[in-house]
């Protein structure tokens, strides 16, 4: 059931290697009230974008093979409005500047904060927005 804070209103793609992250955060979206579609790499959450309607994507900044700034560039280049969130353990100032310049709308540290995540979900993702 989802909480009286969020109500269903959009389609969240969760991008990361880690299992126990992608678990998680797919658990907490999915109890908030999202429809929520996880992927383990880059190639795959590239293979969703291009196939599938989504509102919002959190993508971590580093994977194996096609790592997070890369996946960042070809989400863009297919669908420039889509808004995209950066998560990373590693967080700086200078990499979430570095990762809003090259498209990101937003970045969040690593393990994620609730109240940041909700703020952000409610800053791309409207009220109301199926």
């Amino acid at each position: 059931m989802a909480s009286r804070f969020f109500r269903p209103k959009g389609r969240v793609l969760v991008v990361d290697d880690d299992e126990d992250t992608r678990k998680f955060l797919v658990d907490l979206l999915s109890h908030w009230g999202f429809d929520v579609i996880p992927a383990s790499s880059g190639w795959a959450a590239l293979d969703i974008v291009e196939r599938k309607r989504v509102d919002l994507v959190l993508l971590d900044v580093t994977m194996p093979e096609l790592d997070g700034v890369d996946t960042l560039r070809g989400i863009k280049r297919m669908a420039p409005d889509l808004a995209v969130i950066m998560m990373s353990a590693l967080m700086t100032a200078g990499l979430g500047k570095h990762l809003c310049e090259i498209g990101a709308e937003g970045c969040l540290e690593k393990p994620i904060n609730h109240q940041s995540l909700r703020v952000s979900l409610q800053t791309y993702i409207p009220v109301g927005s199926s």
